[in-house]
């Protein structure tokens, strides 16, 4: 469907998809006074020259910052050391991120959290001699259960510990992805002489260990780490460019931080996610507009720490997942998966659902994969009530989308829509794409938000009569229109007649 829509409706579904969105933000920017005055818990103090108050309700985003500021110079000495190996001897590349990736967690962290970090480590590289599949995930299963009782055992650590316990759980939980991307890819390649050999237990520790992406994300599998040591030659000239590569991605990482930080002194929306009683006052407008920002603020969190850890992994001569797109250019939520978290849509895919299903394989073996993979993201995330609903909205959802892809590709439906020209049909599939889009939207706010705000948004999106829902529907048709263009523009080049 790539015949070009008029120019001046396109004009139209941009036009009302930016008021949609600036209103809504702008009833959430209207209530930001009255929000200080009325919460319970005090903000923190924002920046001097602003001369307001920060919301700091998101821990996760506080301790990713205090997690920047307190290692920063770990990121000087691994540019360092690998540049040192890279020119002196490029084999010692993972042994040098290896040593660093000790030297870290031993200076950083308590015995109890060394040791249990190198157990994780130490354990999957010993079952990884038996080339067995069915011993790696066991050990995976077990890890995951591990991690889910200290997620609900905080008190093991005392309070002025509890970034280190938090910083651990992280570490824990993506070093799972990589012993398994690690394992099952050296039983993949357990015939071939020629690439065995690089599954040795110094890469594996340089890969497990690599401090760009240790704590911060985002996940690579093994065969993306192995760039650094098959493109291990440099020149001073090579060097030069990624040196201006990293610096110019660097300032644009910087830059969203700083813009992040600055709109939290005025849109206060973390705090909005955990206070469900401001969120049942908010008028459709401004309820719509926070289910938007939480989505932004979301992509912008990730667009930061995801991106040190990609602009790092490039410098490093690695070819890393890409960053994180943008949430308003998304309208199917296998696009989501697919663009958002790239690296952990590769584990997924590669990992979960292509051993179990082919893809000219059967119906039926496909769903199954589906439903084991979603199990895994459920698993990996946490046994929580609104994980287990975000998953399972996700896969419903998901499920929903690939039937109506597949229905719009049938003979039926082609003879349904024969009587219509091209743009009406891409009119029409629009049409039924947006009842997606909003469920599928919706899902997400449980997992920004917790349950009671995701119940909330159910209930005011599907019980508070037609006139809310077809003025809804008709945003999310712009929406989802105006998504439709951009990807079809950057994909070919189309532009409206």
């Amino acid at each position: 469907m790539t015949v070009p829509l008029p120019r001046y409706e396109v004009a139209i579904y941009f036009i009302i998809y930016g008021v949609f969105l600036l209103y809504g933000i702008a009833n959430i920017f209207s209530l930001r006074n009255d929000l200080i005055a009325n919460t319970q818990y005090s903000f923190t103090s924002g920046w001097s020259i602003i001369g307001r108050k920060r919301d700091d309700s998101n821990d996760e985003w506080e301790n990713f910052k205090l997690f920047l500021w307190r290692n920063f110079s770990w990121y000087f000495a691994h540019i360092s050391l690998t540049e040192a190996c890279r020119f002196l001897e490029p084999t010692l590349i993972p042994v040098a991120h290896s040593v660093l990736g000790l030297a870290f967690i031993l200076a950083t962290y308590q015995t109890q959290t060394v040791l249990t970090i190198l157990c994780q480590l130490l354990t999957f590289y010993l079952v990884s001699r038996y080339f067995r599949k069915s011993i790696v995930w066991a050990l995976a299963c077990i890890w995951i259960a591990v991690i889910n009782i200290l997620k609900n055992s905080s008190k093991l650590y005392q309070h002025d510990t509890y970034v280190e316990y938090y910083e651990m759980l992280i570490a824990l939980s993506w070093c799972i992805l990589k012993c398994l991307s690690f394992c099952l890819s050296k039983i993949r390649h357990r015939d071939d002489d020629k690439l065995i050999g690089s599954f040795n237990l110094v890469n594996y520790f340089g890969y497990c260990l690599y401090f760009p992406t240790f704590i911060c994300g985002p996940f690579m599998i093994y065969e993306r780490y192995k760039g650094c040591i098959s493109n291990s030659v440099a020149t001073i000239e090579e060097l030069e460019y990624r040196a201006k590569s990293l610096l110019r991605n660097g300032a644009r990482i910087i830059g969203w931080l700083l813009f992040t930080d600055f709109a939290l002194h005025f849109i206060y929306v973390f705090y909005l996610e955990q206070n469900i009683t401001v969120v049942k006052s908010l008028n459709p407008w401004a309820l719509y507009g926070f289910g938007y920002l939480m989505g932004q603020f979301f992509h912008c969190h990730y667009v930061v720490s995801y991106g040190i850890g990609i602009t790092m992994a490039k410098f490093d001569r690695m070819d890393p997942p890409s960053q994180p797109k943008c949430i308003g250019r998304i309208h199917f939520y296998s696009d989501m998966w697919k663009y958002f978290d790239q690296g952990l849509y590769e584990f997924l895919f590669i990992y979960i659902y292509c051993s179990l299903c082919s893809k000219t394989g059967p119906r039926y073996k496909k769903v199954f994969a589906s439903i084991v993979t979603f199990i895994f993201i459920f698993i990996w995330h946490g046994f929580y009530d609104y994980v287990l609903i975000w998953t399972v909205l996700n896969f419903v959802c998901l499920s929903v989308e690939n039937v109506f892809k597949y229905f719009v590709k049938t003979a039926f439906y082609a003879n349904l829509v024969r009587n219509f020209n091209f743009k009406n049909q891409k009119r029409i599939y629009a049409l039924i794409g947006s009842q997606i889009f909003i469920p599928s939207s919706i899902s997400n706010f449980y997992f920004f938000a917790g349950v009671d705000v995701g119940n909330y948004f159910m209930q005011r999106t599907y019980q508070s009569g037609l006139f809310n829902y077809l003025a809804l529907s008709v945003c999310c048709y712009c929406i989802f229109q105006s998504a439709e263009f951009i990807n079809e523009y950057d994909s070919h080049g189309i532009r409206s007649v």
